[in-house]
């Protein structure tokens, strides 16, 4: 496969995104209205429970800075693929936004081939081992520059990407990937529990291919 050096993916909010601030609409899960509900229509959103509390992704953004959005980036260095969830936060009890914590997946290109030329069979099953993929949380740093101490790394889990997928829109590369996941941590950094996660974003190419 032919990629340029850095392919960003952003996400693309929306208007009232950008005058809200955030982004609050969302279908509630039928069992738990505090996680959105899984979809494949580029909802932008994700969501899992973290040692049986529940947490969700909340996409924003603001006129005073650049803005806190997900993304989906191939680096050609390290021949992996991020797909970076935007600021998460913990629901209390009462429903209000508690502790930060992002989260983010960093993908092989390998593992992600089947999904990239169009061969996979969905669901994609990649093991987050450490190895060809892993999945890491970080507690309130936006940029991941944070003592590395704040940032946990899987042990093992699985992610699962049920729908990849791209089209051309006016002349535009456009595309959506969604899936769900589940994985866990125990080193020096905490010990967590990441269930029923699910996610759904939507996309533009930076480029003129996505990959």
């Amino acid at each position: 496969m032919n990629k340029p050096p850095y392919v960003f993916i952003f996400v693309f909010l929306g208007v009232a995104t950008l005058i809200a601030g955030c982004t609050e609409d969302f279908t509630g899960d039928i069992f738990d209205p505090r996680l959105p509900e899984y979809s494949e229509n580029g909802s932008n959103h994700a969501g899992a429970y973290i040692n049986d509390e529940p947490w969700r992704s909340f996409p924003r953004y603001s006129f005073k800075g650049s803005g806190d959005l997900p993304y989906f980036l191939f680096d050609s260095i390290s021949d992996t693929y991020t797909l970076r969830f935007p600021q998460g936060n913990m629901i209390t009890p009462s429903g209000a936004h508690g502790a930060v914590i992002y989260m983010r997946f960093i993908l092989s290109a390998q593992a992600l081939a089947p999904a990239i030329d169009g061969t996979a069979e969905y669901p994609l099953v990649i093991s987050l081992d450490g190895e060809e993929a892993r999945a890491e949380l970080n507690r309130g740093s936006a940029l991941w520059v944070s003592d590395p101490s704040e940032t946990c790394a899987s042990v093992q889990g699985l992610i699962h990407i049920r729908n990849l997928h791209t089209a051309t829109v006016d002349n535009r590369r456009h595309g959506s990937i969604a899936g769900t996941f589940g994985f866990d941590i125990d080193d020096e950094c905490g010990i967590y529990e990441v269930r029923s996660g699910r996610f759904d974003f939507s996309f533009r190419c930076a480029g003129a291919s996505c990959f």
